[in-house]
């Protein structure tokens, strides 16, 4: 086997040694190998055992023919012209484009001008404690990065350094032993059946049937926008979901010297799971696309939703009414994507079986549908099938009674039934 050790060295005490350590903070294992005569010192961390592995690898790699020296290339070069053009065929546009935020926001201003192997555990960890405690200006407004931020950089700060390993640019990575930060969970509170009808009693139109989609089905609002009328088979009552629709920037349009098309593209949906057929499991949502399909003009792309001008509607104009419809009901202010959480806690009030809403709202695993999703809803609604039943029920819990937790809770169950004054 090839020559090597594990070192342990400190600058402070000058202190070069097999068999012992010392308490100095910048102290840390050295793996030193040998290729032919030439004696090499390769820093690692101060975990003798991840050390020795390091060392175990190059040794094999001597011994087999397969080592060579890890290229000298700086991190920036590394990202720009091969990490994000391998990776931008290979994930969403969307992904891609906010892989490339945080490489160009955080990562390039840290690591930039850095060799790749000469990036250490010790840079990685002291990176994560200085952005944690940075403040972003949005506006006007000052805001503390928040943990699940951090969490990502360096979550795609060792996927980077996981690819140059793999292409063999270093040895080893670095970011490897940096756990994340920990993110205290915050309550994902949906919208409860009376603010429901609140919110749809103050909007009309084709916006009113949008979001009753939104509300009784859970899609994505990529997938809604995307919703061509042959999608919608009313004889059956399925939603097929077989694309969603993402809309560029004006200066990636720029960059990819295709301007004066349109912003907005079609691609697959967000996973395997996520093309499905989505049962339609309200009355009301049902007559709603009755008489939006009768009296949508036809459009040249046979979309669903459109604007006065026949095009996608986009995402943002979307959000921009949903929060003027929140406002006008008086109720709170929520992201739109709260309404696929509201989805997912009527179903589970109308005591849904938890595959099938596992299906309808296409994840991967079920533990998503509840973990991110689920929320525990009051015992008087178990029994009620249909969604109509959760939200326009003549008995409706009062709004601070529908997320209660059902441990210690009693009530009586109401009757089924349908307030003819709230219907369309």
């Amino acid at each position: 086997m090839a020559r090597g050790s594990v070192v342990w060295r400190c600058w402070k005490c000058r202190l070069n040694t097999t068999t012992g350590k010392c308490d100095c903070p910048g102290g840390k294992y050295y793996v030193v190998y040998y290729l032919g005569e030439k004696q090499t010192w390769k820093p690692v961390s101060q975990n003798k055992h991840e050390a020795e592995k390091v060392l175990h690898k190059i040794q094999y790699q001597v011994d087999a023919g397969l080592y060579r020296e890890p290229e000298p290339i700086e991190f920036g070069e590394f990202v720009d012209t091969r990490w994000l053009p391998y990776i931008e065929g290979r994930v969403k546009h969307r992904v891609y484009r906010r892989y490339k935020e945080v490489v160009h926001q955080y990562l390039k201003p840290a690591f930039g001008g850095y060799i790749l192997r000469k990036i250490t555990t010790e840079m990685v960890r002291e990176f994560v404690e200085s952005i944690k405690d940075k403040r972003l200006t949005k506006g006007a407004v000052q805001q503390q990065i928040a943990p699940s931020t951090v969490n990502q950089a360096l979550r795609i700060l060792k996927q980077i350094l996981a690819d140059a390993e793999r292409w063999e640019c270093i040895n080893r990575n670095p970011a490897l032993p940096i756990a994340p930060l920990k993110v205290e969970e915050q309550e994902k509170k949906p919208l409860e059946p009376d603010e429901i009808r609140r919110f749809l009693q103050n909007v009309n139109g084709g916006w009113k049937t949008l979001f009753q989609v939104l509300i009784f089905t859970g899609l994505r609002i990529g997938e809604v926008l995307a919703l061509q009328k042959d999608d919608i088979d009313l004889d059956e009552n399925v939603i097929h979901i077989n694309r969603e629709i993402f809309w560029l920037r004006k200066k990636e349009l720029q960059e990819t010297e295709t301007e004066g098309q349109p912003l907005w593209r079609f691609s697959t949906p967000k996973t395997k799971k996520s093309k499905r057929a989505v049962v339609i499991r309200s009355r009301t949502l049902k007559e709603a696309l009755v008489q939006h399909l009768l009296t949508s003009p036809a459009n040249p792309n046979n979309l669903v939703f459109i604007t006065k001008n026949g095009t996608p509607r986009s995402p943002r104009n979307v959000y921009r009414k949903f929060q003027e419809t929140l406002k006008k009901a008086g109720l709170r202010r929520i992201p739109l994507h709260r309404l696929r959480d509201t989805y997912d806690a009527l179903e589970i009030a109308a005591k849904t079986p938890a595959k099938f809403i596992q299906q309808q709202m296409g994840h991967a695993s079920i533990t998503t549908t509840f973990d991110v999703y689920g929320k525990p809803l009051p015992e008087m609604y178990m029994d009620l099938a249909d969604l109509d039943d959760v939200v326009f029920s003549r008995k409706a819990a009062p709004a601070n009674d529908l997320l209660r937790n059902l441990a210690g809770w009693s009530g009586n169950k109401v009757n089924n039934g349908q307030d003819p004054t709230l219907t369309n």
